[in-house]
């Protein structure tokens, strides 16, 4: 299994220090795959139901806070780091002509000296007055995704793929749902290491793990200690 660490766009973390700090520290761990997520603009209130998470509430912050772009954040991290693989968590499609979008993703893979990962796909929030875009039709959806690979291929790059999941939040104290069972990705080191033995079971050959906090120093030992007391076990 090869783990997959999502380093934050916005947020007290987004920042050169803190940024270069845990992809070092994610590559001389042994992480697989750092990623950065897509976020052009935060708005003030989010009515969307989250998809990706239990509750529903969007876990990015609002309040229109500053993001950072992110294909310009993982070439910076792409040069603070020389191992580690780097993934678009998810590059939205809508945001860019695909001419532009392949020729920028080409030219961080040939930067990173083939280590990017292309995750793409539509977004989840609607926009304002457009509430559905014409991608959300999986034939369109799918055939946008054949032009950008084409497009990435006449550059000369050979995209890989490969199954990302996103096992959620890592706690050492196990998290109870409404019925009472232990949630995945909780609890201890051996209880964790047999939810990742699932989801290999599964297929899943890469992980997102959310080892991060706000503050960097609490999130550069949980990636220490994830990476030398779970990882291990699996």
């Amino acid at each position: 299994m090869k783990y997959v660490l999502n380093l934050p766009i916005a947020g007290p973390l987004a920042a050169p220090r803190s940024l270069s700090a845990l992809a070092r520290t994610a590559e001389a761990q042994g992480i697989g795959v750092i990623s950065s997520s897509e976020r052009l603009v935060l708005p003030r209130s989010v009515e969307t139901r989250y998809p990706y998470g239990a509750t529903g509430k969007f876990p990015g912050g609002t309040g229109g806070q500053k993001c950072l772009e992110m294909l310009t954040t993982l070439a910076y991290l792409c040069g603070q780091t020389s191992r580690v693989r780097i993934l678009t968590s998810v590059l939205v499609l809508p945001y860019r002509d695909p001419i532009l979008a392949a020729k920028m993703l080409a030219s961080l893979d040939v930067l990173s000296q083939g280590r990017l990962i292309v995750g793409c796909g539509v977004g989840w929030m609607p926009i304002a007055g457009n509430p559905r875009h014409p991608l959300d039709d999986e034939r369109q959806l799918a055939q946008a995704i054949g032009r950008l690979r084409r497009l990435v291929e006449a550059e000369g790059r050979d995209p890989d793929k490969i199954h990302v999941r996103f096992g959620g939040g890592w706690s050492e104290t196990p998290r109870r749902g409404p019925g009472g069972n232990r949630l995945p990705m909780s609890g201890t080191d051996w209880q964790v290491a047999g939810d990742i033995r699932r989801y290999q079971d599964l297929g899943v050959d890469h992980l997102g793990v959310g080892l991060l906090t706000d503050d960097l120093s609490e999130s550069l030992e949980r990636i220490g200690r994830f990476m030398t007391g779970v990882a291990p076990l699996v």
